[in-house]
């Protein structure tokens, strides 16, 4: 009797297997934030913190919030000096009318603990 019973889980165990890997990919995909190409359409592209992003040849690392309302970027000129660091702290509210980082204007779109959202501005 044990046997049929054991056959009779088989298909709910195969299911259950399949929609653990399902999950787990899935959470494995979204987490990481360079599935979306690092720029879209619209000029916009995402830092995730501590994560390097290389745009208009400066190396860019988005290091987090700094309460009540700043945010900070290290940029990295790589044809000025790849070894050297200029660390930059943001205000959230400025950031959403512009800023300039390394010659390039940008502008906040959306700022959390985790990644910063912006966009190329004119």
């Amino acid at each position: 009797m044990k046997t049929l019973e054991n056959k009779a889980n088989l298909p709910v165990v195969f299911f259950g297997a399949i929609l653990l890997a399902v999950f787990v990919l899935t959470v494995t995909f979204w987490a990481d934030d360079t599935w979306w190409a690092s720029r879209d359409a619209e000029g916009r592209f995402v830092l995730q913190r501590d994560r390097v992003v290389t745009v208009n040849g400066c190396r860019l690392v988005y290091r987090g919030l700094q309460p009540p309302r700043y945010f900070r970027v290290d940029v990295t000129i790589l044809a000025l000096d790849p070894q050297s660091v200029y660390p930059h702290r943001i205000d959230k509210t400025a950031a959403r009318r512009g800023f300039r980082l390394a010659g390039k204007n940008y502008r906040l779109v959306a700022a959390r603990g985790s990644r910063l959202l912006l966009e190329r501005s004119p």
